[in-house]
């Protein structure tokens, strides 16, 4: 069921922030757009619809679509009323009356460094997108005014991001919020979604609590560890960069001059261990490639966090371009032993894609080197950590900032709207968001 779009609050600690400008940016970007080309926007709107009860009968999910917008619309094969763009619009400009979508939050932190959130604005009856885009934040403290070293110091701590979150679940109950919905970068402790030992606990049980508060509509995040976090979790919603990275993919290598239609001859896409399989298959039918083009590495892991470099098998033939995508980077160990295996099985240009860097323990230092050495280039989305933009700058030559706050815009828009989010599967849109509503180039970081 549609709701307005004026009762959207945005809420996030003031550590990612800027994140989060970005995303209130695209959304804005993308009413103003819908705003002007109203008939254009509801006609594609219509004609990508998943077939959600099947091929040729949508019928019950565009009425429920329409439920709370006026009556006698008549939707299907460009065929707009007047009275639907009419409601489109004024939804548009009482959301654009507002002075600002944002809900502070005002935080402050005892010797013993407990801290005290404070939610501050009016978010009675209220849907208030809660963001936990960053575990964690910057120490600029330990550096001199002016040292750029301070740039890239960060405390990545999911536990304090949890507490965080029971904090605010809290204080927006008690303000008598009208709907939450939890938006994570990444759900925190999602590799430890099974026992492996015995008087080991399954942490990802205990963050999937945090979904069962009475007030927490939904649970929103991208591309979790294993698609087992469903089973913790109550009413989580997950979605892929995939389609994103597979359209930016497709830009450099046009770049490099080569064309789509060499794509199933010349590329390969990849999972750089066996547990990413799926996540691959689906990549590679986003860039309509031939499923046999997969190529997949196998790895030996003598513990957590350590690779045996010289133990990566190869599975499949690595074609000219091998590009493996994966959930998140965090020591990079497996990315970079299963890229050179690529390129000595072959692929002269790797890339190594993720939607959360965590880049911890040298991961920059070795990704460097990856680049030096044979060329590796890593496309990473930017909402898990907050990362300045001197970093990337920085780090150009072999690592490319994928925006992912237009992604994360859409999907508020559509809650919104009661759009069905498997829209967001499909690639037309996925390329119309990012080529005509929110180009990069327009983006605020």
């Amino acid at each position: 069921m549609a709701k307005p779009l004026a009762d959207i609050r945005l809420l996030t600690a003031d550590y990612n922030r800027p994140l989060v400008h970005s995303i209130a940016t695209c959304l804005k970007q993308i009413l103003l757009y819908e705003y002007n080309n109203p008939e254009e926007t509801l006609d594609f709107r219509y004609s990508n619809l998943p077939e959600v009860y099947g091929p040729g009968n949508n019928d019950t999910f565009l009425t429920k679509y329409r439920e709370g917008l006026p009556p006698n619309l008549r939707v299907g094969n460009g065929n707009i009323t007047a009275r639907e763009v009419i409601a489109l619009r004024e939804d548009i400009e009482r959301f654009f009356e507002l002075d600002n979508p944002f809900c502070d939050v005002e935080e402050t932190r005892f010797n013993n460094r407990e801290f005290n959130p404070r939610v501050l604005g009016d978010v009675r009856d209220k849907d208030v997108y809660l963001f936990m885009l960053s575990a964690g934040h910057k120490r600029s403290d330990r550096y001199p005014e002016g040292d750029l070293r301070a740039a890239f110091d960060f405390d990545y701590d999911p536990s304090v991001a949890y507490t965080r979150l029971g904090f605010l679940h809290e204080g927006l109950n008690d303000a008598s919020v009208g709907g939450i919905i939890d938006m994570y970068g990444e759900v925190y402790f999602d590799r430890q979604d099974k026992k492996h030992k015995t008087r080991e606990p399954i942490s990802l049980r205990k963050m999937g609590e945090r979904s069962r508060d009475p007030r927490v509509n939904e649970s929103i995040t991208l591309d979790p560890h294993s698609e087992s976090v469903r089973g913790y979790f109550d009413r989580l919603s997950i979605f892929s960069a995939a389609p994103i990275f597979a359209y930016l993919l497709e830009k450099r290598l046009e770049a490099l001059g080569i064309p789509k239609e060499e794509f199933p001859h010349r590329v390969s896409p990849a999972s750089p261990d066996d547990g990413g399989v799926r996540r691959a298959k689906e990549f590679t039918d986003y860039m309509l490639i031939p499923r046999g083009n997969l190529v997949i590495a196998l790895k030996e892991r003598p513990a957590a966090g350590l690779i045996a470099e010289d133990r990566t098998i190869v599975i499949g033939n690595p074609k000219e371009v091998t590009a493996a995508i994966d959930d998140k980077i965090d020591t990079g160990g497996t990315q970079r032993n299963a890229m050179r295996a690529f390129s000595n099985a072959g692929a002269k240009h790797v890339y190594a894609m993720a939607t959360h860097p965590l880049l911890s323990k040298g991961a920059v230092e070795g990704f460097r080197e990856a680049n030096r050495t044979y060329g590796l280039q890593v496309m990473c989305g930017d909402t898990t950590i907050l990362r300045p933009d001197e970093f990337y700058q920085a780090n150009f030559d072999w690592l490319q900032r994928v925006y992912l706050a237009p992604l994360w815009a859409t999907i508020i828009r559509n809650a919104q709207s009661g759009i069905s989010s498997l829209t967001l599967t499909k690639r037309p849109f996925i390329d119309r968001l990012y080529s005509q509503l929110c180009p990069p180039e327009t983006l605020v970081a």
